[in-house]
């Protein structure tokens, strides 16, 4: 009995009917994705084929050269396959191709380019693979009891032994080729990167086994090992680190940022306001992420204090910043010198110390803020017992700045110190009205910050 499915175009054109439909109505509807996946070559490797992305493959037990996934979900059109792969000795993942076919009674073949290539479409270590449905119902049975039996689409996961990748991020900035994508020892390959035009340049191509970098584009390479090419490119308004050891970095910028961290190491910590609040990590703002490729986003007007452990790639994105405005941060960038004599009042301010790691208590001999440079300015109501304040504040601690708040005498666990209030007559530093000037130094004066 042969059994017949809706063309590609005209379930796509259903698709987005019942989608339009399912819009406007109350009820779900189900969807249901059945695919198959092929290893090519034949020999080169197993796979596994999961919907849900997998934090350990170790308990991974059906491994194999040919993988059917199925799925049902409502309110969708379209789905992820993850493909979990295990080469062969010698041979390393490339990536998924998609499977093309005239007609129903013709064989998959891996679709390809105008110069007969394959059109790889994701080559990272984990393969994902989007598929749309090939079946559709208002309730999941009849979805599952009904979804066609022969696939409407089909992929191949491709082993080879050279393979060119992209450095983390960089997908926006290029894309990379090879001659003879499936390629054995003994082959000669061409890898060629190509910058997006008009926007990008190409740097160099970074062999993974060694770090060796290589300049010719495209470049020649005669196949003896598993190895992998990876492509740089630089971007306009990009920025690239190559922290090989591990270091703190300072970024600020007014626009919007996405940061690629690659298979590195990476923390970042921003001060924000609405971190004063009595909390574990004190007011640092952490995020952190080790091991396999991953992003962050780095807010506009920020300061931010990064440590890097490899490569990483920051790339602005300007049309983002509506995003974050209202963020406020109590870490401080200034393009322009700053007079500190001219600083707002009832705030203590410490400087950026990167050799110590740490921020350092502005001396009462200070006087100047220089130009494109970074500050802490903490306000002194959140703080314990002003004007008593730490001289040094680390920040590699795990809490660096948690003793910078206040117990719980409200009921959002802050004491506000009225000091806009105390306008007239002299104060210390911290808030304290005195009688007289008892040495040299900052005091506010009549509401305004003076240094006698």
């Amino acid at each position: 009995m042969r059994i017949t499915t809706l063309s590609t175009k005209a379930l796509t054109l259903l698709t987005a009917a019942l989608y339009c439909f399912t819009a406007q109505a109350a009820d779900n509807k189900f969807y249901y994705f059945y695919d198959e996946f092929h290893s090519m070559p034949t020999g080169a490797g197993k796979i596994y084929v999961s919907k849900d992305k997998l934090d350990e493959t170790e308990t991974i037990t059906e491994w194999d050269e040919y993988q059917e996934a199925t799925y049902v979900g409502s309110q969708i059109s379209s789905a992820d396959f993850y493909c979990y792969t295990q080469p062969a000795t010698g041979w390393i993942p490339y990536g998924v191709v998609e499977g093309v076919r005239e007609s129903e009674e013709d064989d998959w073949r891996p679709e390809t380019n105008e110069d007969g290539s394959l059109k790889i479409k994701n080559d990272e270590s984990l393969l994902r693979y989007t598929a749309s449905s090939t079946y559709s119902a208002d309730d999941e049975a009849t979805c599952i009891a009904n979804a066609p039996l022969l696939p409407e689409h089909c992929c191949f996961v491709v082993f080879s032994h050279v393979v060119p990748r992209m450095a983390a991020g960089m997908s926006q900035l290029g894309s990379v080729s090879s001659s003879k994508s499936v390629n054995d020892i003994g082959d000669e390959v061409q890898l060629t990167a190509t910058p997006k035009e008009g926007t990008t340049s190409f740097l160099y191509w970074k062999r993974k086994s060694d770090g060796q970098k290589f300049t010719d584009n495209p470049l020649t390479v005669t196949v003896e090992k598993a190895e992998e090419y990876v492509a740089y490119f630089k971007g306009e308004n990009t920025t690239f680190f190559d922290c090989p050891d591990g270091e703190y970095i300072l970024w600020y910028s007014p626009d919007y940022a996405s940061l690629y961290y690659g298979e590195n190491e990476y923390n970042a910590r921003t001060f924000k306001e609405a971190e004063y609040a009595n909390t574990e990590d004190g007011i640092g703002y952490f995020t952190n992420a080790t091991g396999s490729s991953g992003s962050a986003n780095l807010i506009p007007g920020i300061p931010h204090i990064l440590w890097l452990k490899g490569e990483a790639l920051v790339i602005p994105q300007p049309l983002l910043n509506p995003w974050y405005t209202d963020v406020q941060s109590c870490m401080k960038y200034t393009e322009e010198a700053l007079q500190v004599s001219e600083l707002p009042v009832g705030y203590a301010y410490y400087n950026v110390n990167m050799q110590q790691q740490c921020f350092t208590l502005m001396p009462e001999t200070q006087t100047v803020i220089p130009a494109k440079s970074y500050y802490l300015q903490l306000d002194e109501a959140y703080m314990w017992n002003p004007p008593v304040k730490d001289p040094v504040i680390y920040w590699d601690e795990e809490a660096a700045l948690k003793n910078e708040y206040k117990g719980e005498d409200d009921a959002d666990g802050l004491t506000k110190v009225e000091i806009e209030n105390a306008v007239s007559g002299v104060y210390s530093i911290g808030g304290i009205p005195l009688k007289a000037i008892p040495n040299r130094g900052i005091y506010i004066i009549d509401g305004k910050k003076i240094r006698k």
